[in-house]
């Protein structure tokens, strides 16, 4: 009987050892370590490329607008994003680091005036920023304001105190912008009171309410009425009180249309109390269908 007998290969080091020879060291890959070297040589010579050189520089930084005011302050703001460093050693003004989106939101953060900011960039243009103002659509103070409850067997003092503190109110009811404290415009004035903390950013009032206001004191102008100022309740939207310049007050329904109120406020003073505005201390239209007074 035969036996067959194959000795084993022993590895060692690199070394393979046969059956009655000597180590036999394998080749260096010398194609993977070159094709490694220039990976990392084109890889790191892109990064340089895109990222360093100034091929992709970004050489001009504009700002348009029309308010002179809210420019300067977002070219300021831009101008510092622009040359700030991108992780710590890359220019701020490279193109494919200069986030555009990243822009808008410290703008609109540090101008709280800015409604709309656009900004485009181009490697010929450089980069154009817009800015659109916030339109004023409402005026918005503290007061301590007394307003008389509808009881008819009291009689409360009306009073309204407007403080220092005003602000412009944007469509939204977005206090965007300090104002003075100033009477007869056309912009419907809200007075709130002084424990109500408000302040540029605070949404103050509903764009509904500010629509009805707008509304409410053209067409009281029509009927000889002027309205130095509005109050909503702050735990009821369901209603809106005028303060007049003849110390009276009118009670609107908001949820009702405008000018059906302003009508029956115009035939009760013309008729009723034609001869008692002098004496009023309020008019209460809430109640469709009827009217209270006092």
């Amino acid at each position: 009987m035969k036996f067959a007998y194959q000795k084993k290969e022993k590895r060692f080091l690199g070394f393979q050892r046969a059956s009655g020879g000597r180590g036999v060291r394998q080749p260096f890959p010398w194609r993977i370590f070159f094709a490694s070297g220039f990976f990392v040589f084109f890889l790191v010579g892109g990064l340089y490329f895109f990222l360093v050189s100034p091929v992709f520089e970004l050489k001009k930084l504009e700002v348009e607008g029309e308010n002179a005011a809210l420019v300067a302050q977002a070219k300021s703001v831009a101008e510092a994003f622009w040359l700030q460093p991108r992780f710590k050693y890359l220019a701020g003004n490279n193109f494919f680091l200069f986030s555009a989106r990243t822009l808008i939101e410290k703008i609109k953060q540090a101008c709280p005036e800015a409604d709309r900011v656009a900004v485009g960039k181009d490697l010929m243009t450089g980069v154009k920023i817009n800015v659109s103002p916030r339109l004023a659509a409402a005026i918005w103070c503290q007061s301590a304001a007394v307003v008389a409850s509808v009881d008819q067997a009291t009689t409360t003092d009306i009073a309204l105190l407007p403080s220092d503190e005003c602000f412009f109110a944007d469509n939204n009811g977005l206090l965007f912008r300090e104002a003075p404290a100033i009477s007869g415009t056309a912009l419907p004035t809200f007075f709130g009171q002084i424990d109500q903390d408000f302040g540029v950013r605070s949404q103050a009032i509903a764009s509904s309410t500010i629509q009805f206001a707008t509304q409410l004191k053209k067409q009281l102008w029509d009927i000889d009425i002027d309205p130095i100022g509005f109050t909503v309740n702050v735990g009821d939207s369901q209603e809106i009180t005028v303060f007049t310049d003849e110390s009276w007050l009118v009670y609107f329904d908001l949820n009702r249309q405008v000018q059906p109120q302003v009508k029956i406020l115009g035939v009760l003073l013309a008729n009723d109390l034609k001869d008692k505005r002098e004496i009023l201390k309020y008019i209460d239209l809430r109640v469709a269908g009827k009217v209270y007074y006092k």
